[in-house]
């Protein structure tokens, strides 16, 4: 009995070494998990009012009273997240918690699909190390993946997963059979793939056209004997919503007007090109790539510039971010260049009379496809105003850089591989058994270091890299250091210190200063009240529709209402109050106008709200 519970361990311990790379892929997953689960249950990150409105339409597809195709009010972004937030209410109730669930999910599975998509392109050694990485992050960056204002997390998984998918059939490609009944369906899964990525946010086209570029290279003769009829389908029944959508739409409501608006920054003055352009590369190098890709710690907008330095700080915080943007793009191009050294060398094979290696050619097509996503992901970000006019609210537009982090890496691991710093890891435990599969060397490789001074500045480099996203992770916890704070000219969305990416202990006050609100409004029995757009649809999330905002913005003129339904309720509330933080342009235009209005309004004080509520109807 012992003898075989001895055999049977043993089996075991060889079983999870052969292995161990999906093991410990499993593990980083499960504690990235974790990590955002507990953020999550701190009430971190703060809650702005875009997630308020996801809120509220995950609310309505639970109460089964409507069920939107796009984000209330603006239709270019899908409602997935809405549609898992009301699954996970059905579970746990209607809470922010609840809600952010479904983005837990969705970055789960983004992992899953970077570690198949990594250990297919590269390694599966590198692929350990990418996971670890992207389960850490920045304030900037976590925020990205735990605020439900839609589309960035089931873009990365629609995209991790058509790349991967592309490959795949691209290695498992055969000319001499003929196209599979289930070669089919992952054409079909492709397709539908694509369809809901598009749907959720147009961010994922470069990704889509890489991908579509590998199965017209590698497996053009499959999609013309029927595999493009099943992509096609696919990609119709992905899309089903967004069809739907924009055939009802009215003029100008259609996604493409919207995409178009939203592009060309319409409605905001813009200075001249001559000032504009400088001001594009400052915010896309100087805070909004590094913010996006984990640089921490983030200096204000005010303290970094691009030829000019105020003080010993301003040196720092510009030599800190641009140095962290430069050694990115330095990295892109050593991988594009290690890239077009490969495939020279495989061109050059085939001419000398050798065969095409496809394994080795397929993998570089997929590199090529990572580097080629960072590039049509910043260089439209770049030309678009919102670089310069919003670059710190629209990090999330360059979140498809996570994908890229591997091809980045490559020079850097690659050179480790080579000079002998790298290892695998032995087999102690079997070596400890009498038993014949213990026969196998148990050398420690990891012990056969290299005086290379290249390798000990790549390998110095990694640890940075990694360390710095550990500080940044710590600093959330923590809670400090502050920031970037932004400045109103240069990021109209910087209310309530929503984009100042504050840590744990910050945003813990802020929201109970939020509930105290709330239950001050309860306590004097208002229920419906106008306010400015960053607070309205956060309180009518928060109090699940018991108080009912109209949003008011600059000379108390009508704001932008996603619901337009709630300001028709509170504008015919006779008695409806008028909630606005203390110090905004709101409260002042009120102030000053309240000499004019014939009803009179009685003043309250509550967390930082100035409330005027009618003393008569």
């Amino acid at each position: 009995m012992q003898h075989w519970s001895k055999r049977l361990f043993a089996t075991s311990i060889k079983y999870a070494w052969q292995r161990k790379h999906a093991l410990l892929a499993l593990l980083i997953i499960g504690w990235a998990v974790y990590l955002r689960v507990y953020l999550v249950a701190q009430g971190w990150p703060l809650m702005d009012s875009d997630e308020g409105t996801m809120g509220i339409m995950a609310l309505h597809i639970w109460r089964g009273q409507d069920f939107p195709v796009f984000f209330y009010g603006q239709s270019y972004m899908g409602s997935l997240e809405a549609y898992l937030g009301a699954a996970f209410f059905s579970l746990f109730g209607p809470t922010l918690f609840a809600l952010r669930l479904g983005l837990i999910f969705l970055f789960a599975l983004f992992l899953l699909g970077m570690y198949l998509l990594v250990s297919t392109i590269y390694t599966r050694n590198l692929a350990i190390f990418v996971l670890l990485l992207l389960s850490l992050g920045s304030a900037s960056v976590l925020t990205r993946q735990l605020v439900a204002v839609g589309g960035i997390p089931e873009m990365l998984v629609c995209a991790t997963g058509l790349l991967f998918l592309s490959l795949w059939l691209a290695r498992t490609y055969d000319r001499s059979r003929m196209l599979h009944g289930w070669r089919l369906l992952i054409y079909a899964l492709w397709g539908i793939l694509a369809g809901v990525g598009f749907w959720s946010h147009a961010l994922i086209l470069p990704l889509l056209g890489t991908a579509g570029l590998l199965l017209l290279i590698f497996c053009l003769r499959e999609l013309i004997w029927g595999g493009a009829v099943a992509l096609v389908v696919g990609l119709g029944f992905g899309l089903l919503p967004y069809i739907f959508y924009n055939y009802h739409a009215n003029p100008g409501q259609d996604t493409l007007s919207y995409l178009f608006y939203v592009q060309s920054a319409n409605g905001v003055d813009l200075p001249p090109k001559g000032v504009l352009f400088p001001l594009q590369i400052k915010g896309t190098f100087l805070t909004t790539l590094p913010g996006a890709t984990g640089s921490f710690p983030l200096c204000s907008l005010a303290d970094t510039h691009l030829l000019r330095t105020e003080n010993l700080h301003g040196l720092r915080c510009t030599l800190t971010q641009s140095g962290w943007s430069a050694v990115l793009c330095f990295l892109w191009l050593v991988s594009l260049g290690m890239g077009i050294w490969a495939i020279y060398r495989l061109v050059r094979g085939r001419l000398a009379g050798g065969t095409w290696r496809r394994e080795e050619l397929i993998r570089h097509a997929g590199h090529f496809a990572l580097l080629l996503n960072a590039l049509l992901t910043v260089l439209p970000f770049l030309l678009s105003p919102n670089s310069a006019l919003f670059a710190v609210a629209d990090m999330r537009y360059l979140s498809a850089l996570w994908m890229t982090t591997p091809a980045l890496l490559w020079p850097l691991w690659c050179g480790l591989e080579r000079a002998g710093w790298l290892f695998s890891l032995p087999h102690p435990a079997l070596s400890a058994l009498s038993v014949p599969a213990a026969r196998v060397q148990t050398r420690l490789s990891f012990l056969r270091f290299s005086l290379s001074v290249s390798a000990l500045a790549r390998l110095s480099l990694l640890l940075l890299l990694a360390t710095v996203l550990c500080l940044g992770t710590r600093s959330v916890v923590q809670g400090y250091p502050p920031a970037p704070s932004v400045e109103q000219r240069a990021d109209a969305y910087a209310i309530q210190d929503v984009y100042q990416y504050k840590g744990v202990p910050q945003v813990q006050t802020f929201n109970r200063q939020e509930a105290e609100l709330m239950k001050d409004l309860e306590r004097i029995h208002v229920t419906h009240i106008y306010s400015d757009y960053w607070t309205c649809n956060r309180l009518i999330f928060k109090s699940l529709e018991h108080i009912i905002c109209g949003v008011m913005r600059d000379r108390l003129l009508v704001g932008q209402n996603r619901y337009p339904l709630y300001y028709v309720i509170v504008s015919s509330d006779t008695r409806a109050a008028y909630v606005f933080p203390e110090n905004s342009s709101q409260a002042e235009t009120f102030h000053q106008q309240l000499r004019f209005r014939k009803k009179p309004f009685k003043l309250y004080h509550f967390a930082g709200y100035i409330v005027y509520t009618p003393t008569s109807g």
